[in-house]
């Protein structure tokens, strides 16, 4: 450990200590972003999610394992007509 890794480790274990001491009701954390992406990006990529989601990834082998599957059903119950 660094001299400045020691010198965090300190510092966030007496920070701990005060947090816990003062009580977590007297704290607001807040987050800033830097660097996002564009709503229209968020928004496309965030449906692209969402159909993967539905409907499975194309590239994954299980969507063509199953595929598989139903072909293999469909033709077996067919063949009983």
């Amino acid at each position: 450990m660094s001299s400045f890794d020691a010198s965090f480790a300190v510092d966030y274990q007496d920070a701990r200590r005060r947090f816990i001491a003062i009580g977590a009701h007297r704290f607001t954390f807040i987050a800033l972003e830097y660097g996002t992406y564009s709503r229209e990006a968020v928004n496309k990529a965030m449906r692209e999610e969402s159909w993967l989601y539905r409907r499975g990834d194309p590239l994954d082998g299980t969507v063509l394992v199953r595929s598989r599957q139903i072909i293999r059903q469909t033709m077996d119950d067919l063949s009983r007509c």
